[in-house]
């Protein structure tokens, strides 16, 4: 019989949840989030791995029908993001690597229901995903990692999913 009530409360807690996740507030907003590509060093330009880079994120987003990229000012970055928004029309839209909560509210209330990607850097883009994904604790990005890809599925009305997956060749 405990069995049995058990079940009950969790059919009942699953379809509750479900139903929870129906709201007028639009659809899911998709968020991906890179760290730039591979540099030269110290310095901010892109090395030839890094180059090679930027056209696997091309190929990987060029399917995603994005709407908006954003990259901070920083050469790294926008030389990552750079190849995307050209590829499909897109002007990249500068955000403060500072300001990372003005960030995720913009996205939160600007683009609603849209399809973005965010090029940060190794500490920046886990924060941004640890922001849009209450709960999640992400570490920085290791000094060495540049393939790592996050997908964040965000709604206003229901628990936030992220996913991380990779793209390009494999980081050491």
């Amino acid at each position: 019989m405990v069995k049995y009530i058990v079940r009950i409360f969790c059919f009942a807690l699953f379809v509750s949840f479900f139903f929870a996740c129906k709201c007028d507030t639009g659809e899911s907003t998709i968020i991906y989030l890179v760290r730039h590509a591979e540099k030269v060093g110290k310095l901010d330009s892109l090395s030839e791995k890094g180059v090679q880079r930027t056209k696997d994120l091309k190929n990987t987003m060029g399917q995603a029908n994005l709407d908006a990229v954003f990259s901070t000012k920083y050469e790294r970055t926008m030389n990552t993001a750079q190849p995307i928004s050209k590829a499909l029309g897109l002007t990249t839209i500068n955000y403060d690597p500072s300001k990372l909560t003005d960030l995720v509210e913009l996205v939160k209330n600007e683009y609603q229901g849209k399809r973005i990607l965010i090029v940060g850097h190794s500490n920046t883009t886990p924060s941004l995903a640890n922001l849009f994904v209450p709960g999640a604790e992400l570490p920085n990005i290791s000094e060495s990692e540049y393939d790592k890809l996050y997908n964040i599925i965000y709604n206003q009305c229901c628990p936030s999913a992220l996913i991380e997956l990779g793209y390009g060749a494999s980081s050491p």
